[in-house]
């Protein structure tokens, strides 16, 4: 995946703030999502290696680290912050 190039986004701190680009809304990204955005980065990405940096910087199981990403990167795709690559 990766980031749609339309997205207008800023960080705060350690948040993220994403703007959709088809609605305009603004979402607020708490410190884990953050964390994944800034991972993705600007270029194209694998979930297996979002689920690594979580796992590294957060010391959290595997399996738990699987799950956040899914519903990450599901969340993401659905409103068109991400697109499948």
């Amino acid at each position: 995946m990766k980031r749609n190039p339309r997205t207008a986004w800023r960080q705060y701190g350690d948040q993220v703030m994403v703007i959709t680009p088809d609605d305009r809304r603004v979402h607020q990204l708490n410190e884990t999502a953050s964390f994944l955005w800034n991972a993705v980065g600007e270029g194209e990405v694998e979930a297996p290696h979002l689920c690594e940096q979580l796992v590294k910087h957060f010391e959290v199981d595997p399996g738990r680290a699987k799950k956040d990403v899914t519903r990450f990167v599901n969340k993401m795709v659905g409103i068109s912050v991400f697109e499948e690559a």
